[in-house]
């Protein structure tokens, strides 16, 4: 099967399964612009040239994804003027293709042109980036980035040898079983967050979530693996499920008769993993010099409200959640996981100071009781008092 036949594929799969994407099948090279391309780097191979007239500036890209071919005669316009060079530990590199966070680059040698791909990984406001060499020609990889369909680090499932040098405590075994999970098996019925929040809001206007059902698959995120090889360990299933679904924030204010009842906001995917500014000591205003101290000091915001809720993205085992008490300068450990906070929040209505509820076994706070009640007449209040 050629590329052209793959990339066919690839479109009946998004077509099937209502993937919105955007293809722009490829620009003709003019005969100039090639010798101009040959003039700059006199070593390029020829198996380049028959590429490049067949897939010049060629763009697919749908919401999890994207496969992108540069554009000949802009590479050549700024290689004449010593610019287009990416600059990875010193070295420079040409970048041929870009398929969401990595990258094919070639370094031009003086009588050999020797391809790569680089992994750009930007969590925390820290950037890495990592080359590893290749085994494919030109065309293979770009092939088979179509086949894997956006798969992130798929080059990886070529050569497995090269996951050690990621450094990562993340196995091989266990980025394949990710891979399963979120990218080729369907997933376990059940409703989908867009689902359970439209039914618990939906008197809140103008609250609306998009549905999709967990059941139909995912494209996998490739934020997500670069999150886990950063953290050194796979989120926990019950996060990644909720913000494979919700990725922006989601903001809630409840008032009834010029009360305010409830006045917060989930942070979004973006602000939970990709931000710095979202780290205890960052949010919550402790000096650099003290926070690498305390361990809470890298918790990370989950619910921004006066008392805001953390969550431990760095344990391994569970993330555990946090209620911060401003007056107190105290976290308090809530009891509770993440699906069962998530509902919770959503059946009391995300009433202040619910959480206090969950963070000691024999603590009832009777005003929440009452106001939770006043939100929601409808909601089992037990499950909120008689904490096992």
């Amino acid at each position: 099967m050629d590329i052209n036949d793959e990339i066919e594929n690839l479109k009946n799969l998004f077509d099937k399964e209502n993937i919105e994407y955007e293809l722009n099948p490829f620009i003709k090279v003019s005969s100039n612009t090639i010798k101009r391309f040959q003039k700059i780097l006199p070593n390029i191979p020829a198996t380049f040239i028959i590429f490049f007239n067949n897939f010049n500036r060629f763009n697919f890209k749908w919401s999890d994804g994207k496969i992108s071919v540069i554009n000949i005669l802009h590479l050549v316009n700024l290689l004449e003027k010593n610019r287009g060079y990416t600059k990875i530990n010193k070295q420079q590199y040409i970048t041929l293709i870009n398929c969401q966070n990595t990258n094919l680059i070639c370094q031009i040698g003086t009588n050999n042109v020797n391809l790569f791909f680089s992994i750009s990984i930007s969590i925390n406001g820290r950037h890495r980036n990592l080359v590893f060499p290749l085994n494919l020609p030109l065309d293979k990889y770009f092939q088979k980035a179509i086949i894997y369909r956006g798969v992130p680090f798929w080059e990886f499932l070529e050569n497995q040898e090269l996951w050690t040098h990621l450094n990562t405590s993340v196995s091989f075994s266990a980025y394949i079983k990710e891979i399963n999970n979120i990218y080729l098996k369907p997933k376990q019925k059940r409703k989908a967050w867009g689902s359970i929040i439209n039914e618990e809001l939906n008197h809140l206007n103008p609250i609306k979530i998009k549905e999709q059902l967990f059941e139909k698959r995912h494209l996998i995120s490739p934020t997500q693996i670069s999150i886990e090889l950063h953290l050194g360990h796979s989120i926990h299933p019950e996060i990644a499920n909720y913000y494979s679904e919700i990725k922006n924030s989601l903001a809630i204010r409840l008032t009834i008769k010029n009360r305010i009842y409830s006045n917060f906001k989930i942070a979004s995917y973006r602000e939970l993993f990709e931000e710095a500014s979202s780290f205890f000591w960052n949010y919550i205003g402790i000096s650099k010099r003290k926070k690498n101290k305390k361990e809470h000091y890298s918790y990370k915001v989950l619910i921004y409200k006066e008392c805001p809720v953390f969550i431990d993205l760095k344990s391994k085992e569970k993330h555990n959640l946090y209620y911060y008490e401003h007056s107190e300068n105290q976290l308090y450990k809530i009891n509770l996981t993440f699906n069962q906070f998530l509902f919770k929040l959503f059946a009391c209505r995300g009433v202040e100071n619910w959480e206090r509820l969950f963070i000691g076994k024999n603590y009832v706070d009777e005003d929440v009781i009452s106001k939770i009640k006043e939100v929601n007449p409808n909601i089992d209040i037990d499950s909120f008092i008689n904490k096992k």
